[in-house]
């Protein structure tokens, strides 16, 4: 149960990360930053009441096009990430017609969507209602996007940093990290899927001289180098 709860609760804090850092970034004022906070915390509690009772269909949308969803969301960060002209958000605000600012800071769909549907089934794990668990979330969700955003916005001011560089190599980690997270756990998923037999040792006499063999050759290997090493600085 804790552990369900933990992964729930890293979940939120990895969700809100691009959004609230963006947030705290921006000439946002602090009711902007709350509307925007607030807007994105109550889209997470009725996706969850929307879904519960469809669990199937939420299951065959993240099924069909997580994929291709998550691929093309990690080509877009890293884009952002590479074209920092876009991300110049220390000069934007809500107010300001910026459409390539509204996009950078609205938060995956897909991933509101898994969020979602990860609350809708550790609710009877947790013991909770999941349109409970849903709000609770969305609460968390909520005062993680001011903390973050608040404290960004206290630490540009303490600390003279180029926000665009952060946010432009933050973007790009996260693009990179959710590519490589794209192509990695589909091909895990299916090993794990897939029939195997265990590794079986036919001679334990021939799996230690290989062992042997392997430490022998990599301390000849270093002693030759040593060698060339002394040679070269006795020139």
């Amino acid at each position: 149960m804790f552990m369900s709860a933990f992964g729930l609760l890293i979940a939120t804090l990895i969700l809100s990360l691009k959004s609230g850092l963006i947030l705290g970034m921006s000439q946002n004022s602090v009711k902007q930053i709350v509307f925007f906070s607030s807007a994105f915390a109550i889209s997470l509690g009725v996706l969850v009441m929307f879904f519960l009772p469809m669990q199937s269909v939420m299951v065959a949308i993240l099924d069909k096009y997580t994929f291709i969803g998550s691929i093309l969301m990690a080509l877009f960060l890293i884009y952002l990430g590479i074209n920092g002209e876009m991300n110049n958000c220390s000069a934007c605000d809500a107010t300001s017609n910026n459409k390539k600012y509204i996009t950078v800071l609205l938060p995956c769909p897909l991933c509101l969507i898994a969020l979602a549907l990860a609350v809708i089934l550790l609710g009877p794990a947790l013991k909770l209602s999941p349109i409970w668990l849903g709000w609770i979330t969305a609460g968390v969700f909520f005062l993680m996007l001011l903390i973050i955003s608040f404290g960004i916005r206290k630490l540009m001011k303490t600390i003279t940093v180029d926000a665009e560089t952060i946010l432009n190599t933050f973007l790009l980690f996260l693009g990179a990290f959710t590519l490589c997270c794209s192509l990695f756990i589909p091909s895990l998923v299916q090993s794990m899927m897939a029939p195997f037999s265990p590794i079986s040792l036919e001679s334990g006499r021939w799996t230690l001289g290989a062992i042997t063999g392997m430490f022998v050759l990599l301390i000849i290997g270093y002693m030759k180098h040593a060698l060339v090493h002394r040679k070269g600085e006795r020139k």
